[in-house]
């Protein structure tokens, strides 16, 4: 896999961040330089990426199985192709954050802030969303067998 960390394509402000494999100390690193940050192809499987600020950052085509958002900032977010299956969301920050296209199942969401989120062609097959604040969630052509929606109307 080609790694490389750079400047996103036409020149947009931030960084890319292509190819690599991110543990808490590199995303942690990435975080407090307050930039605009886009992820491609990036594997942070098992990651215990809690409590870190990841506001309005991009991911494409990322992996997270078993990683670990507890009380994240992740509004904003944008998360597109990710493979994310068994990670926990439990009271993160989800705010506005746009899902389309990635396989988010068996996930646990508990307590998480997900007001005006949008979830698109997104597997969710077994995730749980109890207790989460939803006022604006929306889900459009999801797959959502056996998912636990407690709570949300």
């Amino acid at each position: 896999m080609d790694s490389k960390i750079g400047t996103p394509p036409g020149g947009a402000a931030g960084v890319l961040v292509s190819g690599q494999t991110l543990d808490r100390a590199g995303m942690k690193a990435i975080a407090q330089a307050g930039r605009a940050v886009s992820f491609e192809d990036c594997d942070f499987t098992a990651a215990d990426l809690s409590d870190l600020p990841m506001g309005g950052f991009t991911f494409t085509r990322c992996g997270f199985a078993g990683a670990s958002f507890k009380g994240a900032a992740l509004d904003r977010t944008q998360w597109t192709g990710c493979r994310v299956g068994k990670a926990n969301f439990a009271s993160a920050d989800l705010t506005e954050a746009t899902v389309h296209s990635g396989d988010f199942n068996n996930t646990a969401w508990r307590g998480a802030t997900l007001a005006s989120a949008r979830f698109a062609n997104a597997k969710l097959t077994g995730a749980s969303f109890v207790e989460c604040r939803t006022l604006g969630l929306s889900f459009t052509d999801c797959l959502l067998i056996n998912a636990y929606l407690q709570g949300i109307s």
